[in-house]
């Protein structure tokens, strides 16, 4: 997930569309792996909260402007966020 927040941060400080439709693409990819990771290791909650980023990052994609893009990948980087939170209070499971 380290990799996925820093392409959504990336994306976020992208001043252009394209940049930021790049690292969006990234980051999906980086949570997808996450995911299935979650979920190998029997991390429900950990993976449902990947999936959320992973589908938000997906849909910024097609935003129009690199403001609404940014602001989609800010919402992801909050599950990403809320993912190691209860990871880091409860540890996988």
């Amino acid at each position: 997930m380290r990799s996925a927040d820093r392409q959504l941060q990336a994306g976020i400080a992208a001043a252009e569309l394209l940049p930021g439709r790049d690292a969006a693409e990234a980051a999906a990819a980086a949570l997808a792996e996450a995911t299935g990771r979650f979920e190998g290791c029997g991390c429900r909650r950990a993976a449902e909260q990947a999936r959320e980023a992973a589908g938000l990052a997906e849909q910024a994609r097609s935003e129009a402007s690199a403001d609404r893009l940014g602001r989609a990948l800010a919402r992801a980087r909050v599950s990403i966020g809320l993912a190691r939170d209860r990871l880091d209070r409860q540890g996988c499971g």
